[in-house]
This record gives C-alpha cells, sequence and structure tokens, in this order.
C-alpha cells in the first residue's frame, strides 16, 4: 500500500485556532508555540487573534485536511 502523500506547511503564516479541551498555544509536551505578533490592522482578517503560531501542520492531499500537527521545538508529532 502506498504512503498518503504529505505536504509540510509553514504554521507561521497561520493563527492560533483554538479547540474545545486544550490549549493551542503550546506543544503536548508543554512547548510555547506562540509566535510573532500579528499587525493590529490586520487581525479581523485572522478572527481577532493576536499571534500568529509556530505549530507546523502536515495537510494530506488525499484527505485534504491536516492530519497532525508538529513542535518545531521538540519534534513531537500528535493528531490532529
Amino acid at each position: 500500500m502506498r504512503a498518503a502523500a504529505r505536504t509540510v506547511l509553514a504554521s507561521t503564516i497561520y493563527p492560533l485556532p483554538t479547540y474545545e479541551g486544550g490549549d493551542m498555544d503550546t506543544c503536548p509536551n508543554g512547548c510555547d508555540l506562540t509566535g510573532g505578533p500579528i499587525p493590529e490592522e490586520s487581525q479581523h482578517l485572522y478572527g481577532g487573534k493576536t499571534h500568529f503560531s509556530r505549530r507546523v501542520g502536515y495537510y494530506d492531499m488525499t484527505q485534504d485536511r491536516t492530519v497532525s500537527w508538529s513542535c518545531p521545538d521538540c519534534g513531537l508529532t500528535w493528531p490532529r
């Protein structure tokens, strides 16, 4: 069976998403993934978020979605 094709996306261009039950500002190991500030005049384009994320997303083209995240500090990868 052929492995699904993956493309790594630089997550520094995406604002921090939130999800129920977890804080997306940190990886599961506790590393701070808060990136640089989003300019105030552009924050409305990012849902009011104030900072970018340093989290790296792994996108599966066959599923057409992000399937996992990775921490640039500790290297941990966890499912979406």
